[in-house]
């Protein structure tokens, strides 16, 4: 119980501070662009320079592996990594350190830079239907958390490491004018709190539903994939023995029958006596 509550309490302060930081890399995009960049290019670069630096700071912060999207926490659970309570209990963790993180980005950070907030939460584009959301976010959902899982069984630290960042950029654009995308409930649910840009329909199934389910899928076919496959033992061929020798054998295990029987009797009879 110790180890649940240090890997929540790990999961909680690793979300907030992601939250936080993640806050300004709209503004520090823009301010990049301003420099010739551009604009897709300088929020992508910023973005996983983001991600660079804050892995490692998240994984001190949380001490047990700390993870802050519980999509990931989804996928962990369903690829045997875990179990489903315990990682439950790490998702409420998660969405109240997000919800601190964002609580303390709008008293913290400088209101010229909160320009940018309302846009954090996401939302479908213009156009796009909760269905179509929804296959978004789960597919999306499905592919990050499938590298993810790819990468970790990486030989290679340094590849397990950047994968991830990498397929970050092109889901990104994969999903940009349809979701933003999400990918990570936690995060949306902390800005939505305070902006109640979404209705709770689209909310609960496209930025909920959509990243979890991507994330149980993957680790469901993850866990089948690798799982170990049992070949069948060869049967062993049974001699049959000369009749001379089956015929000993049976007269040895009769006299151990009248042997047993009579052993029986006797202590029995001691019993009755």
């Amino acid at each position: 119980m110790a180890d649940l509550f240090g890997a929540v309490l790990g999961d909680g302060i690793a979300t907030a501070a992601f939250v936080f930081i993640s806050s300004v890399w709209d503004e520090l995009g823009e301010a990049l662009s301003d420099t010739g960049i551009p604009p897709l290019a300088a929020g992508l670069a910023v973005v996983v320079a983001g991600l660079a630096v804050f892995e490692p700071i998240g994984q001190r912060l949380g001490g047990h592996g700390a993870s802050w999207n519980p999509a990931t926490s989804a996928c962990f659970a369903a690829a045997g990594k875990g179990g489903a309570f315990q990682h439950t209990i790490r998702t409420v963790g998660q969405t109240l350190g997000a919800v601190g993180g964002s609580a303390a980005a709008f008293y913290l950070v400088p209101s010229s830079w909160q320009g940018k907030f309302k846009s954090l939460g996401g939302g479908l584009r213009p156009g796009v239907s909760l269905t179509a959301g929804l296959t978004c976010e789960l597919l999306l959902g499905f592919l990050l958390h499938t590298i993810v899982m790819w990468s970790i069984s990486m030989r290679n630290k340094k590849w397990g490491f950047l994968t991830p960042l990498i397929a970050t950029i092109f889901l990104v654009l994969a999903g940009m004018e349809l979701t933003g995308p999400s990918l990570n409930p936690a995060v949306t649910f902390a800005w939505a709190v305070h902006h109640r840009q979404h209705a709770l329909r689209e909310h609960l199934l496209v930025f909920w539903a959509g990243p979890i389910l991507g994330g149980l899928l993957a680790g469901w076919v993850w866990r089948w994939g690798t799982a170990p496959t049992r070949s069948p033992s060869p049967k062993r061929k049974t001699r049959t023995p000369p009749k001379s020798k089956a015929a000993g054998k049976a007269t040895r295990s009769s006299s151990a029958v009248r042997l047993a029987v009579h052993a029986g009797n006797g202590s029995s009879s001691k019993k009755s006596e």
